[in-house]
């Protein structure tokens, strides 16, 4: 198994893509990039607060 076949569950990579569109002005996919953070972690707390505040 590669590492990309383990990374893609990880939530972390996405949630930093996420805060990078935000800091270039492209909410819309930021908030896209949160939801998938929030779909592989239920418990990422951080990730709902900064839905909500987009």
């Amino acid at each position: 198994m590669g590492m990309t076949a383990i990374r893609q569950f990880d939530p972390i990579p996405y949630y930093l893509l996420a805060h990078i569109d935000e800091a270039m002005g492209d909410s819309e996919a930021a908030k896209e990039w949160l939801h998938k953070v929030i779909y592989l972690a239920l418990d990422f707390i951080t990730a709902y607060l900064d839905l909500a505040t987009l």
